[in-house]
């Protein structure tokens, strides 16, 4: 047993060693193994090779965003290329591809799919024509499903598409000629225009024309008239579409059809050859932006002639024979209708005369049946519904052509109409059309019988009356306009009373003022005080006569001003007006650049917009940048103002205030500048209306542009000045020492002015005279008459005013020096008076100082003399 295991064992080992020679071939073996596989890899790379170049099919590698990899020479030649070089350098993404078939679409799907499988596109050859293509392609994709490339082939299928559609093209043309058949089977010949009219515009949509017409020979063949028609734009193109045309200028064509003969022109050019020599109808087709022809000749009413004419404008047309056949059927068609029409005239006449009352009236009509369809509408109607024939309308709805609202209302109304047995006449409503056009109307809708008086539908008139709503719209704009004028003019004489009422108080104050400082030391205790009063009284004063300029009652006092000094100015005081949360930002550009304006009221503008500013931000934290600067402006600009400007300049200087507050809203914007409107929670609303007179009385504009959430900015403009800046004269006389003699008659209806400018006048040595009234005054200057050293005139009693008033005291009072006092400023109190009819002017309120200074300077102007304090002799200045 031991002895059979080791025989067992070394067989064992011995079937081994002769497995492992049988798998381990010799070296020499696996040489030629090696050589067979490279041979057999060659001759596949060469019958892959050979494949790739001889294969009529189109072979092509690209990438996903359109760039060529691997192209055979079918598909090179396919699409029109000399060389893989010329195909490589185009885009398919973008060059590639038909407009109808863009490539996009063959990606989407092959990277949804991974292939694609008989996808048919169009292709763009290099000639720029169209190739029809089907692909057969798979997607290429790395280890992380990354596309590389697209991997496919493509087949040239434009002869069968071609002939597929050919053989479309005749089966919907024979189609549709037995449709037209069948419509014209047993026609009324009432309808026949219209149904043919419906037919060209048939054929004329199928064959992809411009216009599709019958034209026919008058009696005497000397003109070509126009019978029916279509065109696809109507009213935008350039063919002709005169009613006649003389057969003059188209002797070639017309020879051609006086024989019968179809007449094709595939391009218009060819009138131009030396066999046809047609130039003078080349010209007028030229003329007319006709690029291809074709004239088909029927008869018409008997012996008549007519021509089938189908043209197109913007491309060279071949017309085949097919389609030739096939419209001279239809010409068959349109000669028998024809005839049938031809033999009742009569009745034809009586249409048309029913046909030229409605479609000579303006107004709407419309008959409808008993289901609210269009039956008949007159041309008025189809016009301004954008349809070409009114036949078109047939069979519609409202709801086919208006809004759903209005078609409703319309639908009810005539259900109730037919319902009822009466009319509705003259409701007014609203029509929208299909181009969107709204207009008003008056209807009247009645019910509509047959012979046996059974109501069959609704016949209705609506007559547009948008003019007359138009009217009454603008009629009551007016109206509101008239109202906000007159509730302006109001403000404006309020504004104007009070200032008036208000400055003789200030008067008052601001004299009563200067007589205790004239008093007191200056170092008394109470002369800092009484000088602050008479600091707050001239503030009180230049507020007054903001109002006045609001009012239109004050002209502004031009000087030369730089804008980023005055804006400089101002700085501690607008920091001091404004939330401490905000802060201000200054950026003064071209401080050179001077302007023309009254430094008070650009302040004022300056002050309200920055307080403005700071309302806007609230009690957040903001900021409000401030700048000037200089802009050349131009007529577009301008136009966009909030306030225009009126200066004819184009060079404009500005002060712009911007804010990060809560901005406005379009509406809020519009309505900024009105009086008394405002979005604060406290405020009387004149800030920004008050900034309206100053900015106008400076010929000036302002732009705004606010956006909600982000802020404002208000631009200022004013006109650039040429100029140098004015430099003020310094007045070195202490007229507090001055004093006069004699009688000055005070004339002033109010009491306190009088009062007040009495004992300022007793102060510097005169004796005064108090008139409350023009006739008390003249009484006063007679009796006085020799002993008057002047007179102070209040150009505004209730008496008599202004220059009459000027004039009557002059009469009385002769040469005597007429000083005249008013609360508007002297271009607008003395305005209508002549120059050099008075010696002075006081503006109210105006202190004891300055009244001596007027006095003392008229008076010396008339040689008057100068005393001093104590009382002693004259002294001559």
């Amino acid at each position: 047993m031991i002895t059979n295991k080791k025989q067992s064992s070394k067989s064992c080992v011995k079937k081994k060693a002769n497995r492992r020679r049988r798998l381990t071939p010799p070296v020499s073996g696996v040489k030629r193994l090696k050589k067979e596989f490279q041979d057999s890899l060659k001759d596949t790379e060469a019958r892959y090779k050979n494949l790739f170049e001889n294969s009529p099919v189109g072979i092509f590698r690209t990438t996903p965003g359109g760039r060529v990899l691997i192209a055979n020479p079918a598909l090179i030649k396919m699409l029109g290329f000399a060389s893989f070089a010329e195909l490589v350098a185009r885009n398919i993404e973008k060059d590639g591809h038909h407009p109808d078939t863009p490539r996009q679409l063959f990606i989407e799907k092959i990277e949804r799919d991974g292939e694609v499988i008989a996808f048919e596109s169009k292709w763009l050859r290099r000639d720029g024509s169209t190739m029809y293509a089907r692909e057969n392609a798979s997607a290429v994709k790395d280890s992380h499903g990354k596309t590389l490339y697209y991997d496919g082939t493509v087949e040239d299928v434009t002869r069968q598409k071609q002939n597929q559609e050919e053989i479309h093209f005749r089966v919907n043309f024979e189609r549709l000629i037995a449709s037209i058949s069948t419509r014209f089977v047993n026609i009324d010949a009432r309808v026949v225009d219209q149904a043919i009219d419906r037919v060209l515009q048939e054929i004329g949509e199928f064959e992809g024309v411009d216009s599709c017409r019958i034209n026919k020979f008058s009696i005497t063949g000397k003109q070509i008239v126009r019978t029916h028609g279509w065109r696809r734009s109507e009213g935008d193109g350039a063919i002709d579409e005169t009613t006649k045309q003389t057969v003059a200028i188209h002797p070639w064509t017309l020879k051609k059809l006086w024989r019968g003969e179809v007449v094709q022109l595939s391009r218009s050019s060819r009138l131009t050859q030396r066999k046809i020599n047609a130039e003078a109808e080349y010209e007028y087709m030229e003329r007319q932006g006709i690029k291809s022809l074709l004239c088909i000749p029927f008869r018409m009413y008997g012996q008549e002639k007519g021509l089938l004419i189908l043209a197109a404008e913007n491309e060279d047309r071949t017309w085949s024979p097919d389609t030739v056949s096939l419209l001279r059927v239809i010409c068959e068609i349109f000669s028998a209708a024809l005839e049938l029409k031809f033999t009742a005239t009569e009745l034809e006449k009586e249409r048309s005369l029913m046909n030229a009352l409605m479609d000579t009236i303006p107004d709407h009509i419309y008959f409808k049946d008993k289901q609210s369809r269009f039956i008949r509408v007159n041309k008025a109607w189809a016009k301004q519904c954008g349809i070409d024939n009114p036949d078109g309308a047939i069979g519609k709805s409202d709801f086919d052509i208006f809004t759903v609202e209005h078609a409703k209302q319309a639908f009810k109304d005539e259900q109730e109409v037919m319902s009822t047995g009466l009319p509705i006449v003259g409701k007014e409503e609203r029509e929208t059309w299909p181009n969107a056009l709204e207009t008003w109307v008056s209807t009247t809708k009645m019910p509509m019988r047959d012979e046996k008086g059974n109501v069959i539908g609704t016949f209705g008139i609506s007559r547009d009356i948008s003019h007359h709503r138009r009217m009454e719209q603008e009629r009551h704009e007016l109206e509101l306009k008239i109202q906000h004028a007159q509730k302006l003019e109001s403000l404006s004489v309020l504004s104007s009373t009070i200032a008036h009422d208000f400055n003789n108080l200030l008067m008052g104050i601001l004299g009563h003022t200067s007589l205790a400082l004239m008093e007191l030391k200056s170092d008394s205790p109470a002369w800092e005080s009484v000088k602050q009063i008479e600091t707050t009284a001239l503030c009180a004063a230049e507020l007054t006569n903001q109002m006045l300029t609001y009012a239109g009652k004050s002209k502004v006092t031009l000087q030369s001003l730089n804008l980023a000094s005055l804006v400089g100015e101002m700085s501690h005081l607008l920091e001091v007006s404004i939330s401490k949360k905000v802060r201000l930002m200054y950026n003064f550009n071209d401080v050179r650049t001077l302007i023309e304006g009254d430094s008070a009221q650009i302040r004022q503008v300056v002050m309200n917009l920055i307080i403005n500013a700071s309302d806007a931000i609230g009690d957040k934290t903001g900021t409000i940048n401030v700048g000037t600067g200089v802009m050349a402006c131009d007529s577009a600009y301008l136009s966009k103002c909030h306030i225009s400007v009126d200066a004819p300049s184009k060079s404009f200087a500005y002060v712009e205030v911007t804010d990060n507050g809560c901005g406005m809203d379009k509406a809020t914007v519009e309505r900024m500048f009105e009086p008394f409107f405002t979005t604060k929670a406290t405020g009387r609303g004149l800030g920004l209306a008050a900034i309206v007179g100053i900015v106008r009385s400076h010929k000036g504009g302002m732009c705004v542009e606010s956006e909600v959430g982000k802020g404002t900015t208000f631009r200022v403009l004013f006109p650039v000045s040429t100029r140098k800046a004015q430099i003020p004269e310094v007045a070195h006389n202490d007229d507090s020492k001055w004093r006069g003699s004699g009688i000055v008659l005070v004339v002033d209806d109010d009491q306190i002015v009088c009062k007040v400018t009495e004992r300022i006048l007793s102060r510097f040595g005169f004796t005064v005279v108090t008139s409350f009234s023009a006739e008390s005054a003249a009484a006063a200057a007679k009796q006085h008459d020799g002993a008057l050293v002047a007179i102070l005139l209040d150009i505004s009693l209730p008496d008599l005013g202004g220059a009459d008033v000027l004039n009557h005291m002059r009469a009385v009072a002769g040469d005597v020096p007429i000083i005249l006092m008013s609360g508007f400023n002297v271009e607008s109190a003395t305005s209508d008076m002549e120059p050099g009819s008075f010696e002075g002017f006081l503006q109210k309120p105006f202190s004891g100082e300055t009244l001596a200074i007027k006095l003392r300077e008229v008076l010396g102007s008339k040689n008057q003399s100068d005393r001093p304090a104590d009382g002693g002799a004259p002294v001559a200045r």
